[in-house]
């Protein structure tokens, strides 16, 4: 396939690095 997993965007593919909102 052409997409790799490293195309997939960090905060999908670790979620836990998502910003933090109040």
């Amino acid at each position: 396939s052409t997409s790799s997993p490293w195309r997939t965007p960090i905060h999908v593919r670790i979620p836990h690095l998502l910003p933090r909102k109040p």
